[in-house]
């Protein structure tokens, strides 16, 4: 197919499973037919507030899944969460799980880069305390569409999106739970430039915060926001307002095309970076 309908959500979730679970439920039932699949951002279903706070882990076996699921037949419809927090055998990652209209639940990307940050005047943050790294990329296809996966703090590794590159995808995925803080700096460059450099699609479903603990309203978490579609030229399709919702966006592989034709880079690309030695001059 040379056009995809795609949706792209903004949701607000917190540590409250089934509340976050009614939220995506909700938007779901709002997508009209056509559609061909729904984007949801990184914490779909479970988003951390409080430190130290146990996790449940989901599986491919999880309720909250077959719930979703039984939208997706009703609808035909698939759902890329964008991440949930998945356990594979006695592994714990953070995960981007693919719902189909047949209600598959396949654990489909592990986020390779882990956030372990510290800010300055912030409390450090430390995504590995309760997550393993992923190990590979991964791609899927779906109506002759190829995605290439990625998690939010992954989107600052150029070298990720390079191989999906040369892997010849037509969209780049980064569901995101970005701070606000890093989200004013670098969020929308970030994304634009991995759209320019790849000439493909990027779609970054996103959380939007104040994200309130079901603890209490002393516990929150801040968010940016700004669900995003870029072009292949760069060009910003949706920024979505401060709310949870769906957008809904037709790709059209004949920009992809237009744009490689514009500025052929795979023709100018050196085949062997690694192969590079650089010629260093000291003026000390």
């Amino acid at each position: 197919m040379s056009k995809l309908k795609i949706g792209l959500a903004q949701l607000n979730s917190n540590d409250d499973l089934n509340r976050n679970v009614e939220q995506v439920l909700g938007l779901l039932e709002q997508v009209s037919a056509g559609v061909d699949i729904v984007f949801f951002p990184e914490n779909s279903l479970f988003f951390r507030i409080r430190e130290n706070e146990t996790i449940n882990y989901l599986t491919s076996d999880s309720a909250e899944f077959k719930k979703v699921a039984s939208v997706c037949a009703k609808k035909n419809l698939h759902v890329h969460l964008g991440s949930v927090p998945f356990m594979d055998n006695g592994v714990p990652s953070n995960a981007s799980v693919l719902i189909t209209p047949g209600q598959k639940i396949i654990p489909s990307y592990k986020k390779i880069h882990l956030f372990d940050i510290q800010l300055n005047q912030e409390k450090a943050m430390r995504e590995s305390d309760c997550f393993r790294r992923g190990e590979s990329p991964a791609i899927f296809s779906l109506k002759g569409w190829r995605f290439g996966q990625t998690i939010c703090y992954d989107i600052r590794f150029s070298e990720l999106y390079r191989y999906y590159n040369s892997m010849k995808v037509d969209v780049m995925l980064i569901p995101a739970a970005f701070l606000k803080k890093t989200g004013i700096a670098h969020w929308h460059t970030l994304n634009r430039a991995r759209a320019i450099e790849s000439q493909s699609y990027v779609i970054s479903s996103a959380q939007m915060g104040p994200h309130y603990s079901k603890f209490g309203e002393h516990l929150v978490r801040e968010t940016y926001g700004h669900a995003l579609c870029v072009s292949p030229w760069g060009e910003v399709l949706a920024d979505l307002e401060h709310v949870p919702t769906i957008s809904v966006i037709e790709l059209d592989k004949a920009q992809i095309g237009n744009v490689k034709m514009q500025i052929p880079m795979e023709n100018h690309r050196w085949s062997n970076p690694e192969s590079w030695k650089a010629n260093e001059i000291n003026l000390d």
